[in-house]
């Protein structure tokens, strides 16, 4: 760990133990029954929370202490964010409102129903992790005119941890949360979110889009579903050049015979997707915005940063 990180988790430590003050923590194999819950309780995916009675509730499976107290993925990438940028949430001019925030795109998924005798699927090396060292959280961009890096990610402290490595850009989504109250059931709550950023997740997007509009026409993929690939055997040289030509990372996850059904349906290597259909069915979604002008922006600044990979994991390349 540098000196930077540590320094930054010495920070998020004591940020910790000012939230958990008074609180009582429950470490957990599963969640309590509902109907157990004495006050109104927020149900999140790795904790609930109920500021009423100060109780706090962890799955153990998501549960780490570094000396500021119990915390979870999200707890991790939100105490980042707060010790980094103060709260502030990040502005954006109109033009970028209009084109970035305003529009919003979900991940590529594409698949056309077939048959490969040989096949591999690749996956982009912790995508969100290598846009996020390229550009920062809080990245400057707006398609065709700037995209600037502003900050660094150097000094997040658990960079091996991939759920909260994902949380700082998912934490940037507005978003609501599932609420229980009891005599009374389910509810849905809006919360305000200091680290609330849409720009950093079109950026995001709008490479994870243009990325897959380049393996589908230049590699023949058959299958793309967010940063995963099925590529034909016999066009893998140019997969690899289209990884080389945005300057991203790749690895091979599974190859051998590729059967694809569906959007996330697909078998290949002995490796079977959780979702089986029993009809195909194709599906394309892929929205590339100014592809061209994105890839030499992103391509310039990889070269001119070292991604923090190990050192087996290398660049694709046939």
């Amino acid at each position: 760990m540098s000196i930077e990180q540590a320094y930054t988790l010495l920070l998020m430590n004591e940020h910790r133990r000012k939230l958990l003050e008074g609180m009582t923590v429950h470490l957990v194999d599963k969640f309590p029954p509902l109907e157990s819950l004495q006050a109104m309780t927020f149900l999140g995916g790795f904790s609930w929370t109920s500021q009423a009675t100060h109780e706090k509730w962890i799955l153990k499976s998501n549960v780490w202490d570094f000396g500021g107290g119990s915390v979870t993925p999200s707890d991790i990438a939100r105490d980042y964010l707060a010790v980094k940028f103060g709260g502030k949430p990040q502005r954006c001019n109109t033009k970028q409102w209009q084109e970035v925030v305003n529009i919003r795109k979900h991940q590529p998924i594409y698949a056309e129903p077939s048959w490969l005798p040989m096949a591999y699927y690749l996956d982009m090396k912790s995508a969100y992790w290598q846009l996020l060292m390229l550009g920062g959280w809080d990245v400057e961009y707006s398609p065709k005119r700037f995209l600037s890096p502003r900050s660094d990610v150097y000094d997040f402290p658990v960079p091996s941890l991939k759920l909260a490595r994902n949380c700082l850009v998912s934490m940037g989504l507005p978003s609501g949360v599932n609420v229980w109250v009891p005599n009374h059931g389910f509810d849905r709550k809006k919360i305000w979110k200091p680290t609330a950023n849409l720009i950093l997740w079109r950026f995001v997007q709008d490479v994870l889009h243009g990325v897959a509009s380049d393996m589908v026409e230049k590699a023949h993929a058959v299958y793309v579903n967010t940063d995963g690939y099925i590529v034909p055997d016999a066009f893998m040289h140019q997969a690899a050049e289209v990884f080389d030509s945005w300057g991203l990372h790749a690895t091979i996850r599974e190859q051998g015979e590729a059967v694809v059904r569906g959007a996330g349906d697909y078998d290949i290597g002995g490796h079977r997707s959780r979702l089986i259909r029993s009809v195909p069915k194709a599906h394309h979604y892929i929205v590339p915005t100014e592809k061209e002008w994105l890839r030499k922006k992103v391509k310039f600044f990889s070269d001119r940063i070292k991604l923090d990979f190990a050192e087996s994991d290398v660049r694709l390349r046939m």
